[in-house]
């Protein structure tokens, strides 16, 4: 048997793998349901995420899963426009003239922007030159950028962007962040981004990996606390024994409701965060998890005609926000999806992205609400019908202060002396950063490939 400590969406994608190779496999989620960010919210219509999933780009791990489980002919793909937040103003910014009327850029950085555009998406032979490398060096975006390209590109460009995906954790991320921000506009154009959404939700998805694993081998409420190699056939199991495929065996320790016990495995996937590694398996990860938060708004008339709105960082009037992006999922997916009604994402990052603990839901509503309406003096708080607000404390990962910048720790957990266990988590050369659905499940594929046999 094997084990899968975590139930989202990478966790669920290495179950299926397992089990569509022919072994009993057991997954063991923390939380009351599964699926991770990709699970769902009812609507008036269709079910919704509770946090913003698109599918940008595409690989061949994404394609293979969605086929796997029937649900590739529910994948289609929507122009998102892009918009900037500055001095009050909603700028688009898709199209070159709208590039160079935006404040920010001004026909010298549109320019610059173009130049490293280019760089960074040419390979380069020079070994010399860190910023070309698959994964960037060991400098962060900033003074990648500004190497490159001047400060003022990064300044009014580059950290709204950062920002928005990792709060005050932006002078931390590293610069293999470029290489994957440009891997993911080469569908951009005049018209927007190129956005995958799946039919219906991700839920989707995950209703079809539950199928292909059985429901009846998910444990709710129920995590892994320990991992160790293990050769003693005498220790008490789950229901489901060995079988005895590989030369060595691991007991994972777990803990549920009914206290905590030792269950034999073949081996075993860690599909959680850098903290949940760290604690299960005593790696030092040298990661850092950036919290977040996601308020999604449910409202009878938009906001703005952009899909995603970035405010810029040097703004002082969204200095004291809690959302740093805005993500208007009725302007990519028609409302009549959701019986007419309009929704729309409010994304914090970091330290905007916390939320204390003390802090109640009406509180919430009204702080989140009131820093929307000041900066869009035309929308009315009478127009929103419910506001529904969900955390993550590893919404992204970092490496931590003073760790290298090219920092991962690898799928396969072998040679830190887990042999027979796999990471499916974000710091992975797979999943860099935890931000993307793709990676996420390219992450679980590679992770079931690691710990089943040749």
């Amino acid at each position: 048997m094997y084990t899968v400590a975590g139930g989202g969406l990478a966790g669920l994608v290495a179950a299926a793998r397992i089990t569509a190779a022919g072994h009993p496999v057991r997954v063991f989620e923390p939380g009351d349901e599964v699926g991770g960010r990709a699970r769902t919210y009812d609507t008036a219509g269709d079910p919704v995420e509770r946090f913003p999933e698109y599918l940008i780009g595409s690989n061949e791990s994404i394609r293979e899963v969605l086929s796997a489980h029937g649900v590739a002919d529910r994948l289609f793909r929507r122009r998102g426009r892009t918009a900037r937040y500055r001095d009050g103003i909603v700028h688009p910014v898709d199209a070159p003239w709208e590039q160079l009327a935006y404040p920010g850029l001004g026909l010298r950085n549109t320019l610059r922007l173009r130049r490293l555009e280019h760089a960074l998406a040419e390979p380069s032979d020079e070994s010399d030159d860190s910023s070309r490398s698959p994964i960037g060096g060991g400098r962060t975006v900033e003074a990648a950028v500004t190497g490159r390209a001047g400060a003022d590109l990064y300044a009014d460009w580059f950290e709204p962007l950062v920002r928005a995906g990792f709060g005050d954790y932006a002078e931390e991320v590293p610069e293999a962040w470029l290489h994957e921000w440009v891997e993911s506009r080469a569908d951009h154009g005049r018209g927007g981004e190129s956005v995958g959404y799946l039919d219906g939700s991700l839920g989707t998805l995950v209703a079809a990996l539950v199928d292909q694993v059985g429901d009846d081998v998910i444990r709710h409420n129920a995590r892994i606390v320990d991992v160790e190699p293990s050769t003693d056939d005498s220790l008490s199991t789950d229901d489901s024994p060995s079988t005895g495929e590989r030369d060595r065996s691991i007991t994972a320790i777990v803990e549920d409701d009914s206290g905590a016990r030792r269950v034999e495995t073949d081996g075993v996937v860690i599909a959680t965060d850098p903290t949940d590694l760290e604690r299960v398996a005593g790696i030092d990860t040298e990661l850092d998890a950036v919290p977040g938060t996601c308020a999604l708004v449910t409202a009878e008339e938009s906001l703005t005609d952009a899909w995603r709105l970035v405010f810029d960082a040097s703004d002082d009037s969204v200095d004291d926000a809690p959302f740093d992006a805005v993500i208007e999922h009725t302007n990519l997916i028609p409302s009549d999806r959701y019986g007419d009604e309009h929704l729309l994402y409010l994304v914090g990052r970091g330290r905007s992205g916390v939320v204390p603990d003390r802090v109640d839901g009406e509180q919430l509503r009204d702080r989140w609400l009131t820093a929307l309406s000041d900066r869009f003096p035309g929308f009315s708080e009478d127009t929103v019908r419910s506001i529904r607000v969900e955390r993550d404390p590893a919404a992204a990962v970092v490496p931590a202060t003073g760790a290298s910048r090219s920092r991962t720790i690898p799928v396969d957990l072998g040679d830190f002396g887990g042999p027979g266990v796999a990471y499916a988590g974000p710091g992975t050369p797979v999943d860099r950063f935890g931000t993307a659905v793709s990676a996420r499940i390219a992450a679980g594929v590679a992770a079931a490939a690691a710990v089943l046999p040749e």
